[in-house]
């Protein structure tokens, strides 16, 4: 009978050992003690019949249930892929995981999440406002909360939330942004002045009209500008002199018979009679 333990533990790959420890058994045998050495599961594992039906081997206890995963050793569970331990405990069982939580909901399955009534599964079970809140974000289920400059309409908690200006835009204006006013599609103008757009020539004369100011200015300015140009030109023009030796100078007879030096700026008044070519 002995015998045959021993051999059935030499037989076993190393493998099946994890989880026996070595015992010492003395017992009496024909009025003699015998001593053996025995191998048995270890603390924290217990004894399964091995698949095929011959043998044993030791097995690791966990008092939780797994789950999606294994006991690999005594009250510690290795989890499936996509889950992972309760609590982040290795002794606790495996559960679904969601990268960053499900907040407002459970995770039911590896990134997926069973939202509360209010709530959707995007974004880890945000809020849900109808109005989606513009200029702000969802704060709760039906309540907006409104960025600085904007503000909903009084009693309105789930409307969009509109731009403020502290001081009245006034008639045919409207608030665009934080303290800005603008005209409204049908008006044009300044800012701080609006009029009725009319279509047509009536409409390109109330324009005129509205920016007269502002052309009147433009055209001084550009004929303002020629009119340097040409004078700085015109002077330019003036002090541009032809060089001339003196010494080589020509001299021309006009129309009066008089002489003109241009490179001595003189005139010398002569008799038709009194010229003679030398």
């Amino acid at each position: 009978m002995l015998l045959r333990y021993y051999i059935f533990f030499a037989l076993l790959p190393s493998g099946i050992f994890a989880g026996f420890c070595e015992k010492t058994e003395r017992r009496m045998i024909n009025g003699v003690l015998k001593t053996r050495i025995i191998k048995v599961c270890c603390f924290g594992y217990k004894q399964q019949i091995m698949n095929n039906g011959i043998g044993l081997k030791c097995v690791p206890i966990c008092k939780e249930d797994c789950g999606n995963g294994t006991c690999s050793s005594p009250n510690s569970c290795s989890c499936n892929v996509g889950y992972t331990n309760k609590d982040r405990d290795a002794s606790q069982r495996c559960v679904p995981d969601c990268d960053g939580g499900c907040g407002k909901g459970e995770c039911i399955a590896p990134n997926t999440c069973h939202c509360e009534d209010g709530y959707e599964a995007d974004n880890h079970c945000a809020p849900i406002c109808s109005s989606g809140c513009p200029n702000g974000y969802c704060e709760e289920p039906g309540k907006c909360s409104c960025n600085e400059g904007y503000a909903q309409a009084d009693n309105q908690t789930d409307a969009a939330c509109l731009p403020v200006c502290e001081t009245e835009c006034g008639e045919h204006r409207r608030c665009v942004a934080p303290n800005t006013c603008e005209c409204l599609e049908e008006y044009i103008g300044k800012v701080d002045e609006c009029t009725e757009h009319v279509d047509g020539l009536q409409g390109v004369m109330d324009f005129l009209k509205h920016w007269m100011i502002e052309l009147a200015i433009c055209v001084t300015s550009v004929i303002t500008l020629l009119i340097v140009v040409c004078i700085f030109v015109a002077r330019k023009k003036r002090r541009t002199k032809i060089p001339v030796n003196r010494r080589e100078s020509a001299i021309f007879l006009n129309r009066n018979n008089s002489i003109y030096a241009p490179s001595t700026q003189l005139i010398i008044e002569e008799n038709n009679q009194g010229f003679e070519d030398k």
